[in-house]
């Protein structure tokens, strides 16, 4: 049986370009907001449907991590915080990250900037159930770029042998 998938999937993927790089770029947390949690599914033949969206709240992708960035983009996405979502309109995600702004006098910033994740299509706008949505984020030293790709999830055929 092929299994119609009533989540989104989203992964987010964070870079630095080779000046904040050089700056020792550091992420710190991804955050969405006002991201809902609750909903009732219709489950049809090919996708499921969503309704009466409820108990908005903020929910963190990844925090604390202070992990170094390099200019290759990265997924913070693990078995633990694998990120399948009630399909809902995109939401804002707060980009926190630490850099140093001064070397010759050792002073480190940390700025905290909002990302839109919507992306730009005619019809749907909103994330859909049996979707995987990837989000490319590269923090230069004077703007925060996202790349959003959106892919359908491939199925998997599993031979389980005779029974």
């Amino acid at each position: 049986a092929n299994m119609q998938h009533a989540g989104s999937w989203i992964t987010i993927k964070v870079a630095a370009d080779k000046n904040m790089v050089s700056s020792n770029c550091q992420l710190n947390s991804l955050k969405l907001n006002t991201f809902y949690h609750t909903g009732n599914a219709v489950c049809g033949a090919a996708s499921a449907t969503w309704n009466t969206l409820s108990n908005s709240k903020e929910e963190y992708y990844l925090n604390g991590a202070n992990t170094a960035l390099t200019t290759t983009a990265t997924a913070y996405e693990t078995t633990a915080n694998n990120f399948i979502v009630i399909p809902q309109d995109p939401v804002m995600l707060d980009v926190t990250y630490t850099y140093v702004s001064d070397s010759a006098n050792n002073i480190t910033s940390t700025e905290t900037k909002p990302v839109s994740l919507a992306y730009t299509t005619t019809d749907p706008t909103a994330w859909q159930s049996g979707v995987h949505y990837i989000y490319t984020i590269t923090i230069t030293a004077t703007e925060i770029l996202i790349d959003p790709v959106v892919a359908e999830w491939e199925d998997e055929t599993c031979d389980l042998g005779n029974i």
